[in-house]
């Protein structure tokens, strides 16, 4: 897809970026879309009085081709497309998420496969009260923070037990293609008090920069990862094919997944 153009078809599905990112199917078929407006991310952004763009994404629920789909076997692709643009000084993002199957935590494997992308990884907030001079406050603290910025064509590995922000670090459209188990959820960040993850991915003089939540009071280091690096930690294969067909023609390498101790995962 050229920056000009409007459609982006993808494992026969077929997005219009420049039409409210309609989604219409082509030769393929999903299960479910979610759709994020501006009102649903209003709570964790930056800037609260923004009004667009009026679509910030979109998620495709089992995307995909029939015979593609029973080589997945046990495993489901997703598609995620954000919007371009930007929301004020922040870049375009998903509100947050983690995979869980049955309560407990999974892993994923995602490709950014049009644009960049920066991916944040948080282990789940929590937070404290102290009183104030009028009130109580709550006070939000992070146990762990990575930030991955994943070109075109490179895949990352997601631990389980992490919330995901997805950033779209450019200002043409993105899309993700993601790879997680068949019956795994999409469980919604506990993010709407803290106002969002533990920091925000601004455009500042033409750069992108990543800034202090302030309802964050203890932060831990902001840990910076390459792509590749988190990527060959669990898979030596080539990163060349795209993630979609890798796992129509290797999907039994994804169980090595289960196979990893993600403990200290990033250190």
């Amino acid at each position: 897809m050229s920056r000009r153009a409007r459609e982006f078809l993808w494992c026969g599905v077929t997005a219009d970026f420049q039409n409210g990112l309609k989604i219409h199917t082509n030769g393929g078929s999903y299960q479910a879309i979610y759709s994020a407006s501006v009102d649903d991310i209003r709570p964790v952004l930056l800037n609260e009085s923004l009004m667009c763009p009026q679509v910030f994404y979109k998620l495709v629920i089992g995307a995909g081709r029939g015979d593609d789909k029973r080589k997945w076997k046990r495993w489901r692709h997703d598609l995620l497309l954000l919007s371009l643009g930007v929301a004020g000084v922040e870049y375009i993002k998903t509100m947050g998420w983690r995979y869980m199957k049955n309560g407990y935590p999974v892993p994923a494997v995602i490709e950014t496969v049009l644009g960049s992308v920066t991916v944040l990884l948080q282990k789940p907030a929590s937070c404290f009260k102290i009183k104030g001079i009028l009130n109580e406050e709550l006070l939000f603290c992070a146990e762990e923070f990575i930030a991955i910025k994943v070109p075109q064509r490179r895949k990352i590995v997601i631990p389980p037990g992490y919330d995901i922000v997805i950033v779209n670090n450019s200002l043409n459209p993105a899309a993700v293609s993601i790879a997680v188990e068949e019956e795994a959820e999409t469980v919604p960040s506990d993010f709407l008090e803290s106002k969002g993850a533990a920091y925000y991915v601004i455009k500042k003089n033409a750069r992108q920069e990543l800034v202090p939540n302030p309802r964050y009071k203890i932060l831990p280091p902001l840990k910076k990862k390459k792509a590749e690096e988190v990527w060959e930690k669990v898979f030596s294969e080539t990163m060349d094919e795209l993630l979609y067909q890798f796992v129509v023609s290797n999907v039994e390498l994804l169980d090595r997944l289960y196979e990893i101790d993600w403990n200290n995962f990033f250190s």
